[in-house]
């Protein structure tokens, strides 16, 4: 099978599942990664701008993603005070709680991803993939979110 559409499966799969078991808890696993960026930015906080580059994705998705969140109450946006042009987003304590119940399930997810996998495998897999991911990078440098 050709290594592209393998890494399109496996993805596709991937979000499938976690998107079924994300949905019990209001999420998708788009917004999932976006509250668990939070969780490690300083002061819980970070630029719109930021986030779609983190994510790789284009302003309108990265402000819909965000859009809903805040009206489910996990992130407020704002303005930057010191810089009315630029936006902030910031995770809200019911977004903190929130991420901590979805981390749970994403971790017992990469748990099964690499149970048929001993650690020196999973590490060669990993660099692999980096391999993969910059090859790919460096083949369309025209594109600022890529």
């Amino acid at each position: 099978m050709e290594l592209g559409l393998q890494l399109k499966k496996i993805n596709d799969l991937m979000q499938k599942q976690a998107n079924h078991s994300l949905e019990e808890i209001g999420l998708t696993f788009s917004q999932h990664h976006v509250l668990v960026y939070l969780v490690h930015c300083n002061g819980h906080e970070t630029t719109l701008k930021d986030l779609e580059r983190r994510m790789e994705v284009a302003q309108s998705t990265m402000a819909g993603i965000v859009s809903r969140l805040e009206d489910k109450g996990f992130v407020k946006g704002f303005t930057d005070p010191d810089d009315l042009r630029i936006k902030k987003v910031r995770l809200t304590e019911a977004g903190e709680e929130i991420c901590r119940r979805s981390w749970k399930d994403i971790q017992e997810r990469e748990r099964v991803l690499s149970s048929g996998m001993n650690a020196e495998e999973k590490t060669e897999l990993l660099r692999l993939l980096d391999i993969v991911y910059t090859s790919l990078k460096e083949a369309d440098p025209g594109k600022e979110n890529a």
